[in-house]
C-alpha cells in the first residue's frame, strides 16, 4: 500500500475548498478594480464595511462613493492576465494570519475578524516585475456568512 500526503480528512478537504473559495472571490474584486467595475464591486459589499486599521470605526457601504473611489484610479491598460503575472496573491484563513500577527488582532476596537474571514494580501510581487496597482486596494478580508461571498473589511 503506497502512503500518500492526500488529506481525506472531510473537514480539512472543507477548509480547503472554502480558501480556495475565498481567493477566487477575491480575485473577482481585484478584476472590479482593473475594469473599473463600480456595478460589480458594489454588489460584493456587505451593509457595513469594516476597516483593517484596528482603530478605524466601521462604515456602512451606502456611505461610500463608489464613483470618488473608481475615479482615484485607472487600471484600464491591463489586464488580469497582466495581474497575475506582476503578482502573487495569497489568501489566509484565521488560524493563520493569527499565527503571523497576534498583536495586530488583539488590536481591533471595533470588530474582530474570526474563523470566518479569509484575508487577502495581492500586492506581493514576483521577483522582476515591476506593480502597477496601489498595495492599499490589495489588502482586503471577504467573508461567507450566509452562503455569499461579500468584502469584510479594507
Amino acid at each position: 500500500m503506497l502512503v500518500g500526503c492526500s488529506d481525506n480528512n472531510p473537514a480539512n478537504n472543507h477548509k480547503q475548498d472554502l480558501k480556495s473559495e475565498a481567493k477566487e472571490f477575491a480575485l473577482k474584486i481585484v478584476q472590479s478594480y482593473i475594469e473599473n467595475d463600480s456595478l460589480a464591486y458594489k454588489t460584493y459589499l456587505p451593509d457595513t464595511i469594516y476597516s483593517l486599521e484596528p482603530w478605524e470605526k466601521p462604515v456602512p457601504s451606502d456611505s461610500v462613493s463608489l464613483t470618488a473611489f473608481f475615479s482615484s484610479f485607472d487600471y484600464s491598460q491591463y489586464s488580469m492576465s497582466d495581474y497575475y503575472e506582476v503578482y502573487d496573491p495569497v489568501i489566509m484563513n484565521y488560524e493563520e494570519y493569527a499565527e503571523v500577527d497576534p498583536e495586530w488582532l488583539d488590536a481591533f476596537t471595533y470588530w474582530h475578524p474570526d474563523d470566518q474571514d479569509y484575508l487577502f494580501i495581492g500586492h506581493q510581487v514576483k521577483e522582476g516585475q515591476t506593480e502597477f496597482m496601489v498595495n492599499d486596494l490589495l489588502g482586503f478580508m471577504v467573508t461567507q456568512r450566509t452562503g455569499v461571498w461579500q468584502l469584510r473589511a479594507q
